[in-house]
């Protein structure tokens, strides 16, 4: 484990700053009721304070006298939440379509295809957005619809390995010896293409803060929950005028979303066996 966490440390300093940002935002999450003992729906303020104009609120309000600083704290929970969950959900579900398709070809293989095909010819954004609008705004809802329009890149990217890896040797030994398919799809096969699964959660954690935003921004989301998504479209009316209102919590989603990014290139240098070999 320390050995892994050095050879991370050690991919480059992106994955660092990566890290580090990961670490501030989920330090945020967790601490919030101690770091904005403010409930982010209160009007604590008068309207429109700027930030910087009064200590008490530092980033400022909005449009109803609500701290935004309080809103850019506890959003970070909703927004983690969702995109972690939404990266893990995904990427199991391709995980274990793609090495079925990998591992058995022929008309498994040809059937999901198809269906992964169907699914990356239509716009995700507006998909999501049906599915969200016809089972509604709960975290668990934007999981799922996220989950269905994710699934297929993962999928591809897992059937590819698994392709690669069925003709080892490894494996035709366990079919001579008369083992089972699904003992060797989750014993031989998915701990083999692991590695690409693990750094598409990072990608697919920050697709789905985007997404979530998106939603939040046209009123699809919760409305008893602030995320930044709802803080960017509760300051689209009075962008020209208090431009900090969209552009704060554009920020945070922002730096999240790269710090995402940066660890998930970390976690390829780390798990690529081609580096790891050549380190």
């Amino acid at each position: 484990m320390i050995r892994a966490a050095r050879r991370f440390l050690r991919s480059g300093p992106a994955a660092v700053v990566g890290s580090v940002i990961l670490l501030v935002v989920l330090g945020a999450a967790i601490g919030a009721p101690l770091l904005a003992p403010n409930d982010p729906l209160d009007i604590v303020s008068m309207p429109f304070v700027w930030p910087g104009d009064d200590a008490t609120v530092p980033l400022g309000t909005d449009m109803l006298g609500r701290d935004i600083y309080s809103g850019i704290v506890h959003g970070a929970r909703v927004s983690l939440e969702i995109g972690f969950l939404a990266g893990i959900v995904t990427t199991i579900v391709g995980l274990i379509i793609g090495a079925a398709a990998g591992y058995f070809g022929g008309w498994i293989d040809q059937t999901v295809m198809r269906i992964s095909e169907l699914f990356q010819i239509m716009p995700s954004l507006l998909l999501t957005i049906a599915i969200v609008a016809v089972m509604g705004s709960s975290i668990s809802n934007i999981v799922f619809g996220i989950a269905v329009t994710g699934w297929p890149q993962v999928a591809r990217l897992v059937r590819a390995e698994t392709f690669r890896i069925r003709s080892g040797d490894f494996v035709q030994a366990a079919r001579v010896m008369g083992f089972a398919h699904s003992r060797i799809l989750f014993r031989h096969v998915l701990p083999n293409v692991l590695a690409p699964a693990v750094v598409m959660v990072s990608i697919v954690a920050g697709s789905a803060i985007l997404t979530e935003s998106a939603l939040a921004f046209l009123g699809l989301g919760n409305p008893n929950l602030v995320t930044w998504g709802s803080m960017i479209g509760a300051g689209r009316e009075v962008l020209r005028s208090e431009w900090y209102m969209t552009a704060i919590p554009g920020a945070a989603i922002f730096i999240t979303v790269l710090g995402l990014s940066l660890v998930g290139n970390g976690l390829n240098g780390l798990l690529n066996p081609r580096r790891n070999v050549a380190a």
